[in-house]
């Protein structure tokens, strides 16, 4: 090849590249811009619907066109139409029918751009945008989300309150049902209803009691007595929490001094004598 010939070829390569740049610059360019469901995070009693954004990125108008949206389980597209949009407009595309699904698993909705191929674009691979979503299993899920103990070192003298704080995690309300509340060696727990819980909502119950046994004691509280309610789980229904009772030892009064009530019946720890309870307590005979 002579140099003059070469010289023309490379004239033409750049000339046919700038052609074909500036053709391709020069063209709509409608891609997914974005896809969204409602509820975000959907269970199977929910009803979903799809939405998704269509645009045209390119720098030419881009005339009427349709697109398509394909949703899991979808024997045949749902078609929309688009109206001409300008370089940078959008249009929303909204699903026609809400959508149940029965079974807690992952799905996909997948949305077309220009689904009929009838729009010259710049990009013709860029139409197709797909979303994952994940549909759990539509239940109540109670637990004791907390148990408080008062006083926190309580004595034999002491009334205990206990309070208990049921809460609803799971993503549909609760019937009614029961919990019940067992301590020690309870033979007979107490049981108190709780009522309808929504998703999030919490429950508080309380009860008191005074022992007169100054030792180690656990109190085991138990959501959905009688399994009333289909949970989520099932075995995150129960909390535990361990205290310890202590014997009354009652501050004596130095005003009236030690008097034969302090000394014949002094309260005794396990172990102690008369004497070893009146130095530990600082009793001390006034005159």
């Amino acid at each position: 090849m002579s140099g003059k010939t070469c010289i023309t070829f490379w004239i033409m390569l750049y000339f046919l590249v700038f052609a074909a740049t500036t053709c391709n610059r020069g063209k709509p360019d409608l891609v997914v811009d974005n896809i969204a469901l409602t509820p975000a995070n959907p269970h199977t009693k929910d009803e979903i619907r799809f939405t998704a954004v269509i645009k045209n990125n390119g720098t030419k108008p881009a005339p009427a066109s349709v697109a398509a949206m394909m949703v899991a389980g979808d024997m045949y597209p749902q078609k929309f139409n688009i109206p001409p949009m300008h370089p940078g407009s959008t249009f929303t595309i909204r699903g026609t029918d809400s959508k149940k699904f029965h079974l807690a698993q992952k799905y996909r909705v997948t949305i077309y751009a220009d689904f009929s191929k009838s729009v010259t674009e710049r990009n013709e691979n860029n139409n197709e945008k797909y979303k994952n979503f994940t549909v759990t299993k539509a239940c109540p899920d109670l637990i004791i989300n907390s148990i408080t103990i008062t006083p926190a070192n309580p004595t034999t003298s002491d009334v205990i309150k206990l309070e208990i704080s049921i809460v609803n995690i799971g993503n549909i309300s609760a019937s009614t049902t029961k919990v019940t509340i067992k301590i020690g060696a309870e033979t007979n727990p107490k049981i108190f209803p709780i009522p309808a819980l929504n998703p999030g909502a919490a429950h508080t119950i309380l009860r008191s009691e005074r022992l007169n046994t100054a030792r180690n004691y656990r109190v085991s509280v138990y959501a959905d007595y009688g399994n009333n309610s289909v949970e989520c789980c099932e075995n995150n229904n129960e909390m535990h929490k361990n205290f310890r009772v202590t014997n009354y030892l009652p501050v004596p009064n130095p005003a009236r001094g030690l008097t034969e009530v302090d000394i014949f019946n002094p309260p005794l720890y396990f172990g102690q004598e008369v004497r070893d309870v009146i130095v530990l307590a600082g009793w001390v005979p006034y005159n």
